[in-house]
């Protein structure tokens, strides 16, 4: 199966199609329309040369990827369930290297509720929000571990209404990413089981799930390998690369089929108005899909 989403984050006008030299610029030229370019015409490529691939090719473009691929991943889950191997055309790194694993996603909205009181008159009655949401954003960013692959951030925080008032309600919300299925379990269970810090304080959880990790499995890495072989035949160098952002193949590697992405452009600066793809480049990288297939 041949991955792929149509669906870019800029708004519908914002940029236009521009050739600069040897650099096509637009929106989601990079990530990644060119990608879906790849695949039809590699696929174009057999029928007009009469080459059969000796294999089922199913494509599947989905146009919310961007946002979460919440209405398309039961749609990519039927299609891919019975598939031998799984080809993502998202671009590749902007180095050149294929994209062998993935960071899986997840957030957290955390509440946090006290009383209110006036700040003068009544302070000791009071039981401060934002000072129980102090201590926890201290031992959540804590949770970070580099070595491991794992990051998390609190990004937003709100709390209080006046400044004379003891604040009796807080809320920030949690982004993580992470490598592993282990990592994963671990922040979860760390912010789930944390005991509050300010008496009487009380908290609530609310955990929004994301992406399971696109680990680099024993069957992505012989893709690669297949990859690689075929990349040396038509002079292109690239190595593995192991990268933070999610998409679409880290939900098929899950499934345990073996899967490799950035199979699409090169280029560089995917959700920037400097996206951009390299021109000389873009028929390699076709060339690259369509020959490592007949070798799955």
């Amino acid at each position: 199966m041949i991955v792929g989403h149509y669906d870019t984050v800029h708004p519908i006008g914002a940029l236009p199609y521009v050739a600069e030299g040897n650099k096509l610029r637009g929106p989601g030229v990079y990530d990644m329309k060119s990608g879906l370019i790849s695949a039809i015409w590699a696929i174009k490529a057999y029928q007009d040369l009469g080459i059969d691939p000796g294999k089922k090719i199913v494509c599947v473009f989905n146009g919310d990827e961007e946002t979460g691929s919440k209405d398309s991943t039961d749609i990519i889950k039927e299609n891919v369930k019975d598939a031998k191997a799984a080809l993502v055309t998202e671009p590749c790194v902007a180095n050149g290297n294929l994209k062998t694993g993935r960071k899986g996603n997840m957030k957290f909205t955390v509440t946090i509720h006290g009383k209110a009181a006036h700040a003068g008159n009544a302070h000791q009655d009071g039981i401060n929000a934002l000072e129980e949401m102090a201590h926890e954003i201290l031992f959540i960013q804590k949770l970070t571990n580099y070595e491991a692959g794992t990051t998390v951030n609190v990004g937003v925080a709100k709390g209080g209404t006046k400044v004379n008032v003891v604040p009796d309600t807080a809320v920030f919300n949690v982004d993580c990413r992470f490598k592993s299925m282990t990592e994963r379990q671990r922040v979860i269970d760390a912010i789930h089981n944390l005991e509050t810090v300010v008496p009487g304080a009380t908290r609530e959880v609310e955990f929004i799930d994301g992406k399971l990790p696109m680990e680099e499995t024993e069957g992505n890495m012989a893709l690669f390998a297949i990859a690689k072989a075929s990349g040396e035949k038509l002079g292109i160098q690239f190595t593995s690369q192991f990268v933070g952002g999610g998409s679409d193949g880290n939900t098929i590697s899950a499934m345990g089929i073996p899967t490799l992405d950035g199979l699409g452009a090169s280029g560089d600066h995917a959700h920037s108005p400097e996206e951009y793809i390299l021109i000389d480049e873009l028929i390699p990288r076709m060339a690259l899909l369509a020959s490592m297939i007949p070798n799955i």
